[in-house]
C-alpha cells in the first residue's frame, strides 16, 4: 500500500465548500480499500465525500458516504470496493464539520491505499 500525509484544507465559513486530497500513485495499480485515518481533532473527519479512482479516461467513484458518522479522535476508517484499476486516488469532500473556532474544514493524519 501507499500512505501519504496530508495536510488540513482552508478554514471556511461554508459547510458545503468542495475540497479535495489527490494521492498520485504514478503507475496503475488493482485498488480495493482505503485507509482514512484521523488526527487528534476528529471533527476534521469529512461530513459527506466520496473515493474516486482515476482509471486513465476518467474519476470512477468506488465509495460515497454522505453524513458520516464523526469517528473517534486517532481512529482508522476503512473503506472497501470492488477491485479497481487505477493511478490516482481522490477523497472528494462535499461537506465539512463545524470545528471548535466555529469554522469548518477537513483533514486526515493519513490516508492509505491497497
Amino acid at each position: 500500500g501507499d500512505d501519504t500525509e496530508v495536510v488540513t484544507t482552508k478554514p471556511t465559513d461554508s459547510a458545503d465548500a468542495k475540497e479535495w486530497f489527490e494521492i498520485d500513485l504514478e503507475d496503475n495499480y488493482n485498488l480495493k480499500k482505503v485507509l482514512l485515518h484521523t488526527g487528534k481533532d476528529s471533527s476534521l473527519f469529512p461530513k459527506s465525500f466520496s473515493i474516486d479512482i482515476w482509471n486513465g479516461k476518467e474519476w470512477k467513484t468506488v465509495v460515497s458516504k454522505k453524513n458520516y458518522k464523526t469517528p473517534e479522535e486517532m481512529a482508522t476508517e476503512a473503506f472497501s470496493f470492488k477491485e479497481t484499476k487505477g493511478s490516482k486516488v481522490r477523497i472528494n469532500i462535499t461537506a465539512m464539520n463545524q470545528n471548535a473556532s466555529g469554522k469548518y474544514a477537513a483533514g486526515l493524519s493519513e490516508i492509505e491505499v491497497y
